[in-house]
């Protein structure tokens, strides 16, 4: 598994609503941050990321690509928000994490 940050063009990603889910009309939230997740490989993260933060809409741009981020770079705002970040998924912004398997 690897880490991965990303930054992307437009800053704007869907509420977790089912209006945003199903058409992409729904309102919106700033992403300030970027997005980290753990994956495979980069494919696989933006697969995730496509899917948990923007709803399966289409990805914007990428701006910015740092594989195999070290966190202690990311400053005390992410650090302290972050989900594990050992695990296949989203860890930045929380809330998106995969619900642990039982």
């Amino acid at each position: 598994m690897r880490r991965f940050w990303f930054e992307f063009e437009a800053r704007l990603v869907p509420f977790e609503d089912q209006a945003a889910r199903v058409d992409g009309t729904g309102p919106a939230r700033p992403v300030t941050r970027g997005i980290g997740v753990t994956g495979e490989d980069e494919h696989d993260c933006l697969g995730i990321v496509q899917a948990r933060i923007f709803a399966g809409l289409a990805l914007p741009p990428v701006s910015r690509v740092v594989p195999d981020i070290d966190i202690s770079t990311l400053g005390e705002q992410v650090l302290s928000n972050m989900e594990p970040p050992i695990w296949r998924g989203i860890w930045f912004p929380p809330g998106y994490a995969d619900p642990p398997t039982t």
